[in-house]
């Protein structure tokens, strides 16, 4: 590829004196798009306080940079906030955000879309089962 250590010189017409040259390396990237891992900054996203404030991250290797776009249950939920960032932040957790949630990472390479992540608030009495004996 065109990796390597390249000599800039400047000519000139008029009358100029002669300077130093310099050495310029360049990288050139491939262009690449690595499938994204979703996160939630939560203890543990299926028992989520009411109220809390939860933000879901989105990482990825990608060149050119990524943007991304977020979805709860299959649904768009990118907002102004967090439409083309790695992250999304649900203020005020609360019974109606419990879902399935993913981040879709796009470039020139084309989108990936991060497995789901399962977001579920705290029963009210504390997480005991339906169903335990006491």
């Amino acid at each position: 590829h065109d990796s390597g250590t390249f000599i800039c010189q400047a000519k000139s017409t008029g009358n100029l004196r002669k300077g130093n040259s310099t050495g310029v390396h360049v990288m050139v990237a491939e262009p690449q798009l690595e499938t994204p891992n979703i996160t939630a900054d939560a203890l543990d996203p299926d028992s989520i306080d009411l109220g809390a404030n939860v933000t879901l991250r989105c990482e990825t290797q990608a060149y050119p940079h990524a943007l991304f776009n977020w979805t709860k249950d299959g649904r768009d939920v990118s907002t102004n906030h967090s439409r083309a960032t790695d992250h999304m932040t649900i203020r005020g957790f609360s019974q109606s955000d419990e879902g399935l949630y993913s981040c879709v990472a796009w470039n020139v390479m084309g989108e990936k879309w991060s497995l789901q992540l399962q977001l579920k608030a705290k029963p009210p009495d504390g997480g005991l089962p339906d169903n335990m004996i006491i």
